[in-house]
């Protein structure tokens, strides 16, 4: 596996702010594992509870609260929850949020390194609660949400807040992100980008543009 260097470097490197996406790039939701949990209690089949399970985060996304969420649901399948419902479910939630551990591992080495890292994600209140109690967004300088600057990517005005609290150009950033929109969105604004597709291919891009101290051992 290729392996960055985690040597310190007590002054800030001269090339890029190094941007990541979380969803689908540092992290992911294992949607499986809550449909896993949640089709019992329910009394719901996998396929069901995975369907159900998927319509939650753009629910969320669009305002709607998981007490609303689930109030519909029981009304509109006339089948119940359980009384504390909203709190397992926010458990079960919470244990469905992974990140990726070779993922926080580069984004450490390469702040060992001197470089600065960001996170700039499209991401519900309740979600980022749960990922800043599981630490992951203390590896990072900066914490760019949507949930807190009020508006999401690939809409440009989130990339000029961006912009404006990195406090740099966009020459002097590289943006890593898996979705299309985003990274096209980045590419017109005159960022530098690399569509997550895995880790390997990422080890790669860095290395091709000489960011990072990597040994090669695929």
């Amino acid at each position: 596996m290729t392996v960055f260097s985690a040597e310190y470097s007590s002054s800030p490197k001269t090339g890029p702010v190094i941007v990541f996406d979380f969803g689908g790039v540092v992290g992911e939701t294992d949607l499986t594992l809550v449909a896993k949990e949640i089709a019992p209690i329910l009394d719901l089949s996998y396929e069901e509870a995975f369907e159900l399970v998927g319509k939650i985060r753009p629910a969320e996304e669009n305002g709607v609260s998981l007490e609303s969420f689930w109030a519909n649901y029981q009304k509109t399948s006339k089948k119940p929850v359980p009384e504390d419902w909203i709190d397992r479910f926010i458990d079960i939630k919470r244990l469905s949020i992974r990140a990726r551990p070779e993922m926080l591992s580069l984004v450490d080495a390469l702040r060992n390194q001197g470089y600065r890292v960001a996170i700039f994600s499209n991401v519900t209140s309740a979600r980022a609660a749960f990922i800043r109690q599981m630490g992951i967004y203390s590896h990072f300088e900066s914490v760019i949400l949507s949930c807190e600057i009020g508006v999401k990517k690939p809409d440009r005005a989130a990339f000029d807040i961006l912009l404006d609290k990195l406090g740099v150009p966009c020459e002097e950033v590289l943006f890593i992100d898996n979705n299309s929109e985003n990274i096209e969105m980045a590419r017109q604004l005159g960022m530098d980008c690399i569509k997550f597709t895995s880790i390997t291919e990422l080890y790669e891009e860095l290395s091709r543009r000489k960011i990072g101290s990597v040994e090669n051992s695929f």
